[in-house]
């Protein structure tokens, strides 16, 4: 999304005694993702309202929707057969220059959103078993009791987790002593140490 040019003099990076200016919205500020989200609106409406794809989703920027397997056809600047409705959706991309990868067009019976497997059909969300054992062994890594981390990797850890409780909510209550030791904190490198009641909940 380029940006104004007087808000482009707020994004002049200096990299090697060189100043370059980021033309674009850049993530990291409280209204990229506002700006971000207004112009993914209006291209969603477009799609629901003109093109007649009405069960088309979005998270953040992934787009994801659901059609019978058996409607295939060619989308020639990949030389690949993909879903109508997402060939539909990746033209009106090419219309009004919304870069896109093929890598990122992907289709099936199980497809991974926001790094969960999600399966339509059998209505399931799981993370993968590598997912899951790299979560259990980074859990395993940092509950030892008596050791310490800085309160960013406290609050790393917690991020990394309410991600894994969209698909397991009821290990909720497993936060509640790292919240606790965080709680207030400011200094991110500030650092904690891990008690007994943290290596309980996160065990």
């Amino acid at each position: 999304m380029p940006m104004h040019p007087l808000w482009q003099i707020k994004q002049v990076v200096s990299f090697q005694g060189k100043c370059y200016v980021d033309r674009r919205n850049v993530f990291g500020g409280r209204a990229s993702q506002w700006i971000y989200h207004a112009f993914m609106s209006l291209v969603i409406w477009i799609t629901i309202f003109k093109l007649l794809i009405y069960f088309l989703y979005i998270y953040v920027d992934n787009s994801f929707s659901f059609e019978d397997k058996r409607e295939l056809e060619l989308y020639q600047p990949y030389k690949k057969l993909l879903p109508s409705n997402l060939i539909k959706l990746l033209r009106l991309w090419d219309a009004i220059g919304l870069p896109h990868e093929e890598k990122k067009q992907i289709f099936g019976l199980e497809l991974p959103i926001i790094g969960f497997n999600v399966d339509p059909n059998l209505m399931r969300v799981r993370m993968s078993d590598e997912s899951r054992l790299l979560l259990i062994k980074t859990i395993l890594d940092f509950a030892q009791w008596g050791s310490r981390h800085a309160l960013h990797d406290f609050q790393r850890l917690a991020g990394h987790l309410n991600w894994a409780l969209n698909v397991y909510p009821l290990l909720r209550p497993g936060l509640s002593a790292l919240y606790a030791k965080t709680a207030g904190k400011l200094e991110s490198h500030m650092q904690l140490w891990v008690n007994s009641d943290v290596v309980c909940e996160l065990s």
